[in-house]
C-alpha cells in the first residue's frame, strides 16, 4: 500500500476582471502593450492606479468609463515591460487620511545634539514631562522630544507598526552615550 500526502500546492488560473466591492488589484505580466476591461463598479467614479511601486502609486490617465449591463466599466491601455500591478477602484474605496497636519521642523539629525539624558513624549504627555527635562541630574543635560518629531525625522512621517527602537535611533545621533525614556501613554522604557 502507497500513501502520499500533500502538504502544498498552489493553482495559478486566468480570472476576468471583475470588479469586487468596487475594487480589482491584479498583476500584469507577459510583455507587450494590453488593454484591460475592468468591470463590476456600482458608480462612474473610478480610477486606475499603477502601484507596482506601493510608496509612489501612480495614477493611469486615458482610461475610458463606461455603463455597461452590471454598472460600469473602465478600460485602460499600459505597455508591460515587467511584472506590474494595478488597482481600478471606485470613489467609494477611495481613503481619506485621518487628519492633515503641518509639521513643525525639528533638528533631531544635527550633529550638535548632545544630551546626558532623552525624554521621547506622545504628544498628549509633552507639557507633563517637560519638568523631566529640567530636573537638575549632578550637571547631566537632558531633552524632551515629541514622539511625532521622530516619526518625521526617522521614517518620514509615517507611524509603522509598533514602534520603532527610539534608543538606537537617537543614540546613534548623540555625541554623547544617553539614557532614554518613552512616555507613549501605554509604556514606559527606561
Amino acid at each position: 500500500m502507497i500513501t502520499s500526502v500533500v502538504n502544498w500546492f498552489e493553482v495559478d488560473y486566468y480570472d476576468k476582471f471583475v470588479a469586487e466591492d468596487d475594487q480589482l488589484d491584479f498583476k500584469a505580466v507577459t510583455a507587450g502593450t494590453w488593454e484591460y476591461q475592468v468591470s463590476g463598479f456600482a458608480s462612474n467614479a473610478l480610477g486606475v492606479y499603477d502601484i507596482t511601486t506601493p510608496q509612489s502609486p501612480q495614477r493611469l490617465t486615458g482610461g475610458v468609463v463606461e455603463a455597461n449591463a452590471s454598472g460600469y466599466q473602465v478600460r485602460f491601455k499600459a505597455t508591460i515591460a515587467q511584472e506590474r500591478r494595478f488597482l481600478a477602484l471606485a470613489g467609494s474605496q477611495w481613503q481619506k487620511p485621518l487628519s492633515i497636519a503641518p509639521d513643525i521642523p525639528s533638528n533631531l539629525h544635527s550633529a550638535t545634539n548632545a544630551v546626558d539624558y532623552l525624554v521621547i513624549a506622545y504628544d498628549d504627555f509633552y507639557d507633563q514631562v517637560m519638568p523631566l527635562a529640567a530636573f537638575p541630574r549632578a550637571g547631566a543635560e537632558g531633552k524632551v522630544v515629541r514622539l511625532q518629531d521622530v516619526y518625521d525625522e526617522f521614517s518620514y512621517g509615517l507611524m509603522i507598526a509598533g514602534h520603532p527602537r527610539f534608543s538606537g535611533l537617537c543614540l546613534c545621533q548623540l555625541e554623547a552615550p544617553c539614557a532614554s525614556l518613552c512616555a507613549l501613554g501605554w509604556r514606559w522604557e527606561l
